[in-house]
């Protein structure tokens, strides 16, 4: 399992007439948190498109609110992996707000995709595999 935390700060223009993130934005915070993560592993997303003619699109996406999160609010996103990737790549989100409170849990799934054929592939790029496989075993 591996974890990563990255602090982002709720912006006006996130909110909706109530001063709240608008629900619409929490994918993009997820998205914050992915890329911080494989960037924390001494990867990137530019990487894996560039070198290794990867793309990761969202396959699915569960998520549950459990408190609002308020204009100008520091929020931590929580980006988890907790098993090792195949076919698909799990995404563990926790945003946790400034009091240190739980406000809302997602998983976010995502598969891999050949950028030269379209086509899935039946398993995780290898390097990304090694990587958190080292990690995993630490």
């Amino acid at each position: 399992m591996y974890s990563f935390d990255f602090k982002k700060r709720v912006r006006y223009a996130e909110t909706d007439q109530m001063g709240y993130l608008y629900y619409g934005n929490y994918a993009t915070y997820y998205e914050i948190g992915r890329v911080e993560l494989i960037r924390s592993i001494g990867l990137s997303y530019k990487q894996m498109e560039e070198e290794w003619k990867v793309m990761m699109p969202v396959a699915s996406m569960e998520v549950k609110y459990l408190r609002p999160i308020y204009y100008d609010e520091e929020i931590t996103i929580r980006t988890t992996i907790k098993e090792l990737p195949e076919k698909f790549v799990n995404f563990h989100c926790e945003l946790i707000n400034e009091a240190g409170k739980l406000v809302n849990v997602a998983k976010v799934r995502l598969c891999f995709v050949d950028m030269n054929t379209m086509k899935t592939c039946p398993l995780a790029p290898a390097p990304l595999i090694q990587k958190l496989q080292e990690i995993f075993e630490q």
